[in-house]
């Protein structure tokens, strides 16, 4: 089953295609976990046992109560019916004492401080956001066919195991967040969480760490000081985490590598008011990219080719080692070599405590950091890495939460670099969690998984801006690394389209090649039309990566994408795990022939709209 707003090559490939209109996946996920709950297809037992189902809710504060045990100290609770008895919700051990079957539904009334307050599980407050989202009332929101939606649901709930793949569209949205709870939600629901084949795993985004670098990024003691890079776009936030790192003077200078910043980054407008206040910008590359061409100072970076270093990937296993096939070509230097260097010129004594190493002796230290007894580089060697790829130390097959499901072992486990009590305080109860008590989620009523429309849709009225801009990778190139290959450049259409359906071309008097604006308030692109039934009316498609010069109007796609930030992913703050994520598919806008002959409506040249 493919979720896919447009006919893409992996849709024409699947069994069932869901056309989904863009931006409302968690409408989905939650439709389908509606029709699991409702023909009994769902595993409460695992709800009940790895989940904060049974844990009570104060129903006139949406707050957790807890209760203090005479032998465990205080602790969350729960209603255990057959012995007419609270119990606790242990935060050292999943599920609970014994025989004890605490209560998913129901309202009871307790003592609590000295008063009776009303409390029901968290259970009920997903349920009841669920009964809602009928197959009919889903349709309306996704434009998916109702009978459509109760066959995949149907299908996943009894397929064991089933296994849930979310990759960077659906989480490329202002409340991407909530795509990802409604999905979850679905997983343990269905009881597919912590067994081989099933799972819910995110393709893109916070990437899996398998050894646990920290010992060597953070020698010493010192703690590296993370900014997520939306603030240096963007700002502070009246929202911002105040463990967020932002420095108290502001922004004075730019150090730029591995990335191209003024391609990629969202709200590029914002980009470079930032920059106008710097006093120095240095960019770290090996091409002269469009982020190379705002510099002061340009450091020549070595390419793949040129340089040694250790790859992974969390898609398998194996480590690799990268090894030059050519020297460094003129006065070009790998990063680490640069790094060293500028650490020598502003403080010898920190580059010979930190930096007195090379790629080989650093790789050295990167496995001797995870080579413990039964660490996952255990044995494993450089003279290994150069003879070939070499498999981490780690279970075959490598389950996620296998621990929590099968030993009852406390949620989160660690995830690398990160200590554990960072991660585990997202989850108090220590389990996994669909009620989120924090004031920021009450305030705003995400307590539970739920949908919400886009965000541009508050920004650009439908009725004026009537197409959802699309930036999706491309597989011709990653990111904007070889968008200026004319080979590839070639296969991707040798310039950038915007692809649309037929019904929203005519409208426009648009054929494929002619030259077309798009614009929205925050900026305007001219790009060239490429029209195909592969796209749904209503949406258009701008593959991300292409460079500003290769566009008729010396600008990129993300002119117009927002750099706004949600005050849910600013609840908590540790660096790549909990911190604000990236809404470049959240974008409406207006498409119109580039000599203005057509009749795409009020926002013509001219407007504010178009002078913006």
């Amino acid at each position: 089953v493919v979720v896919d707003p447009s006919f893409s090559p992996t849709a024409s490939k699947a069994d069932a295609h869901l056309r989904i209109r863009p931006g409302t996946d968690a409408a989905l996920a939650l439709g389908m976990a509606h029709v699991i709950l409702a023909e009994g297809l769902a595993d409460l037992d695992f709800m009940r046992t790895y989940t904060d189902a049974p844990i009570l809710v104060r129903t006139d504060t949406g707050t957790r109560p807890r209760w203090t045990f005479t032998d465990i100290g205080e602790a969350f609770i729960a209603w255990w019916p057959e012995g007419d008895v609270l119990v606790p919700a242990s935060t050292e051990r999943l599920g609970f004492n014994g025989d004890v079957q605490p209560a998913r539904e129901g309202r009871y009334r307790i003592q609590v401080g000295g008063e009776t307050v009303e409390v029901e599980p968290g259970f009920v407050a997903v349920r009841r956001e669920l009964e809602r989202w009928t197959p009919e009332a889903t349709a309306e929101v996704t434009g998916l066919d109702p009978e459509l939606i109760v066959r995949v649901a149907r299908a996943y709930a009894t397929t064991k195991p089933a296994a849930i793949l979310m990759g960077g569209g659906a989480n490329h949205w202002f409340h991407g967040d909530l795509t990802g709870r409604a999905f979850a939600l679905l997983a343990a629901l269905t009881g597919n969480i912590g067994r081989s084949g099933g799972g819910f795993s995110v393709y893109v985004g916070q990437y899996k760490v398998r050894v646990d670098t920290s010992p060597w990024w953070s020698p010493g003691g010192t703690k590296a000081k993370v900014v997520p890079s939306i603030y240096f776009v963007r700002g502070r936030t009246e929202t911002m985490h105040p463990d967020v790192p932002y420095p108290a003077n502001g922004w004075h200078g730019l150090v730029c590598t591995f990335a191209n910043m003024f391609v990629q980054a969202m709200d590029v407008n914002r980009l470079h008011e930032t920059l106008a206040g710097l006093d120095l910008v240095v960019v770290v590359d090996h091409q002269m990219t469009e982020t190379v061409r705002w510099a002061d100072v340009v450091l020549p970076a070595t390419t793949w080719y040129e340089k040694t270093d250790l790859t992974a990937t969390p898609l398998h296993p194996f480590l690799q080692l990268q090894q030059p096939a050519i020297e460094p070509v003129g006065e070009s230097r790998s990063e680490l070599d640069i790094w060293r260097e500028l650490v020598r010129r502003i403080d010898p004594a920190k580059a010979a405590e930190f930096f007195d190493l090379d790629a080989e002796t650093a790789i050295e230290a990167i496995l001797a950091a995870g080579a413990g007894p039964g660490g996952p580089t255990e044995g494993i060697t450089l003279a290994d890495l150069q003879a070939g790829p070499v498999r981490l130390r780690v279970p075959d097959p490598d389950i996620p939460f296998l621990d929590q499901v099968d030993r009852l072992v406390p949620f989160p486990p660690r995830s690398l670099p990160a200590p554990l009590e960072a991660t585990a305080a997202f989850l108090p109860t220590r389990r996994i969690e669909f009620y989120k008590e924090e004031p920021r989620f009450r305030e705003l009523g995400e307590t539970v998984p739920t949908y919400k429309p886009p965000f541009d849709d508050g920004v650009h009225a439908p009725a004026e801006w009537p197409l959802r801009l699309l930036s999706p990778h491309s597989k011709w190139r990653i990111h904007s690394s070889y968008a200026n290959n004319a080979w590839l450049a070639e296969i991707h259409g040798g310039r950038p389209e915007v692809f649309m359906s037929p019904a929203d071309a005519a409208a426009r008097d648009i054929e494929t090649g002619d030259p077309i604006r798009v614009w929205n308030t925050r900026g305007e692109i001219v790009a060239w039309a490429h029209v195909t039934p592969a796209e749904q009316d209503g949406s258009v498609t701008l593959y991300e990566g292409w460079w500003p010069r290769q566009f008729r109007s010396g600008k990129g796609v993300n002119e117009l994408t927002s750099s706004e930030v949600n005050p849910i992913h600013e609840v908590h703050f540790v660096g790549n795990m909990w911190c604000p994520s990236t809404g470049w598919k959240d974008c409406r806008c207006q498409v119109e022939r580039a000599d203005g002959s057509n009749a795409a409506g009020s926002n013509a040249p001219g407007s504010a709209a178009g002078d913006a």
